[in-house]
């Protein structure tokens, strides 16, 4: 299988990060409803989810080194799939709770993973291409989320958003087990997971910019994502589809922004060998 094919294939495995993240969105008050629990405790489902998808890339990371890039990717995917037959089977909020972090945590791998293996098959531009190709499918997650979610929440019930779910896991599982080969390089040394490795990003002027700047980001996403399903449910009276198209513009902005950031660091690039060269 070729390198291209590959590219796609993993990542496909981050792009179910973001899209089970914001699939349900749309359908928040109706998983309310459906539990008889409150908007808190739902609005946790989403929180818990990218608390530990985001918790666990620090893990994944020094495992690749260790376990090799395949056998991480497979047991994250395997994980969330058993993960999203439980949700799919929850009748409770509080189970519904334990298995979402479990979702979480499965497929967390997938975009580690994936810009890992890129970096193992790829080397300059050819490298940057293949990650442009590798953010393109992570940004397509909320875009396509809550479009779908918001269709199957209207036509069938929140349920089937999960199945949908497993059923997507499986064939990314299937695929990545018969077409992805261990691309770890054989002397790469091993590296073992620490968090105090991360202190001289913190400490960093650029690192510490770049994290504050990504959770003002997020923290922006996660409080559109929650709120306004109530809003667009309780003051402009939407069904599930048309809660899921309200979230269009948004993801395609993101997905816009994406391309859009790509360009200027293209640009800066250019200008940066430009000055090299002639000053």
């Amino acid at each position: 299988m070729n390198r291209t094919a590959i590219v796609y294939l993993v990542s496909l495995a981050a792009f179910l990060g973001p899209f089970t993240q914001t699939i349900y969105t749309p359908i928040l008050p109706e998983v309310t409803k459906d539990f008889g629990t409150s908007s808190f405790l739902v609005n946790l489902t989403i929180s818990i989810f990218t608390f530990f998808l985001a918790l666990m890339q620090m893990v994944y990371g020094p495992l690749t080194d260790t376990k090799g890039r395949r056998n991480v990717l497979l047991f994250g995917v395997f994980l969330y799939i058993t993960a999203s037959l439980g949700c799919f089977f929850s009748n409770s909020i509080y189970v519904l709770l334990v298995f979402r972090a479990l979702q979480a945590i499965g497929i967390a791998a997938g975009s580690v993973v994936a810009a890992t293996v890129i970096g193992d098959l790829f080397e300059g531009k050819a490298r940057g291409k293949a990650m442009g190709t590798f953010q393109m499918m992570v940004s397509l997650g909320p875009v396509a989320g809550p479009i779908v979610g918001g269709f199957l929440g209207g036509r069938f019930n929140f349920h089937s958003v999960f199945l949908v779910l497993v059923l997507a896991g499986l064939l990314i599982w299937v695929g990545n087990f018969i077409f992805l080969q261990e691309t770890k390089p054989e002397k790469q040394l091993a590296k073992t997971f620490r968090l105090r490795d991360f202190i001289p990003i913190l400490r960093h002027r650029t690192g510490s910019s770049i994290i504050l700047l990504g959770f003002i980001q997020y923290y922006a996403m996660y409080n559109f994502l929650v709120f306004l399903p109530s809003i667009l449910t309780e003051r402009y009276g939407l069904s599930a589809e048309e809660k899921g198209i309200a979230y269009l513009a948004m993801s395609c902005m993101i997905v816009i922004g994406s391309f859009i950031g790509d360009a200027f660091k293209g640009i800066g690039k250019s200008a940066i060998s430009f000055w090299q060269h002639h000053i």
